[in-house]
């Protein structure tokens, strides 16, 4: 058993302090905003506008593009990126809102890493909570309104300040959408067809099912949003074509920098769920989607370590990891609880108990050790799901706990961590 050594995308020579230099000369050159202030801590960019308003600009995403683009591409990348603060959404009218309202279909951690970083700046207001419908598991659909180069999230408040309560909008914004989708696919592979829109509402289009319903596929509608610019859709009745839609689906999410979902979903009798790709799509989407937990977990943590500091809280927020062994079925992820310490605990495949007395490791299924220690079962916080645990498994507890390992075994007197051998 080894550890999955999971190396960020886009990674590149260039630092994170390097390349805020150059967000900040760019920004500089346009006369547009003042006080800029680079945050190392946050990897972000804090400013005023031209109507003096705060704005922040994480620097997470853009840097990814930046470095993954050619170097002849750069520059515009980072561009593009900062125009949206120069021409962003008009949220003070509500008619003039309501005429650009469109749907997202998003990570619901998206939406949660910016209440964090709320709290982190001290603006923590129920009125910046964005109302979402669920979708399936971590997506969600949400409102934002668009601009020529970026879009807005619609929170609760703002549509208070409309007139207008959730539902109605997002009719509003579906109803948008459809008039400004005019059927756009190419087709690749065998019956698979690929959305060729690139504005960044194509995987939102699985909302319109009555287009995806005049392709010419073989039997339901079959899709994968592997990131918001690409819907990829085939038939239930074409595994050739399904077969495709996987390879597909699984070299965007290696290659995007921001990839959505590593599931496929079937519609059928007038709603939609999640389909069964066989083997095939679990050997080829189980790595995306390990991925993808990885990285929405290390940058809750990152926010939340920093939230404790600035708060003075006294709990820990355990890293979310990944293994790989064969034996366990593949990869699965895990969380580690350790003896005498409050914990913020991710929710994974399985939970490590770590006894510092015996220095002795238990690795136990999530759900068989939630039977054998209840403070498992208790509701999760935040999303990604934490399960906040205050105490460790008593004797008779532990004993259970063995009972159901997988594995258990000693660490070494000098090791920091704990580490299967």
């Amino acid at each position: 058993m080894g550890i999955f050594d999971f190396l960020r995308r886009g990674t590149s020579k260039l630092s994170q302090e390097a390349f805020a230099e150059i967000a900040l000369k760019q920004m500089s050159k346009m006369k547009l905003f003042s006080e800029l202030t680079y945050e190392a801590d946050r990897f972000c960019i804090r400013f005023k506008d031209s109507n003096a308003q705060v704005m922040t600009f994480n620097l997470h995403n853009v840097f990814k593009d930046y470095v993954k683009a050619d170097s002849k591409d750069r520059l515009g990348v980072l561009k593009k990126y900062i125009q949206g603060f120069a021409t962003s959404a008009d949220m003070s009218n509500g008619e003039v809102a309501m005429r650009n309202l469109l749907p997202v279909v998003r990570d619901r951690a998206m939406f949660e890493y910016a209440l964090l970083n709320g709290r982190l700046s001290g603006i923590h207001k129920a009125s910046n909570v964005v109302p979402m419908l669920p979708f399936f598991g971590h997506l969600v659909v949400a409102l934002v309104v668009d601009s020529e180069h970026s879009t807005s999230s619609v929170n609760s408040g703002k549509l208070t300040e409309w007139g207008i309560d959730f539902p109605r909008a997002m009719e509003v914004a579906i109803a948008n959408l459809r008039d400004r989708t005019e059927t756009k696919f190419n087709p690749v592979g065998r019956g698979v067809f690929i959305s060729a829109w690139s504005d960044v509402f194509d995987a939102s289009r699985l909302l319109l099912t009555d287009m995806l319903h005049r392709l010419p596929i073989k039997g339901d509608p079959v899709i994968a949003i592997p990131s918001r610019n690409h819907l990829l859709v085939t038939g239930s009745g074409n595994e050739q074509g399904i077969s495709d839609l996987i390879d597909i689906a699984e070299d965007i999410l290696t290659n995007d920098t921001r990839p959505l979902a590593a599931q496929l979903f079937q519609f059928h009798d007038g709603s939609w769920k999640v389909f069964d790709g066989g083997q095939h799509a679990r050997e080829k989407l189980a790595r995306p989607e390990y991925l993808r937990r990885l990285g929405v977990y290390a940058d809750q943590k990152k926010l939340l370590d920093q939230i404790h500091e600035k708060e003075g809280v006294d709990v820990f927020v355990a890293s979310y990891l990944v293994y790989e062994n064969p034996e366990l079925g593949g990869l699965f992820g895990v969380a580690q609880l350790t003896r005498g310490v409050r914990t913020l605990l991710p929710r994974a495949d399985y939970v490590w108990f770590y006894c510092t007395e015996n220095r002795e490791v238990i690795s136990v299924p999530w759900a068989a050790a939630a039977i054998a220690f209840p403070s498992l079962a208790t509701e999760a916080s935040f999303y990604p799901e934490l399960v906040l645990v205050s105490d460790f498994p008593n004797q008779d507890q532990l004993d259970a706990l063995r009972e159901s390992a997988v594995q258990c075994w000693k660490v070494a007197e000098k090791k920091d961590a704990p580490a299967p051998t």
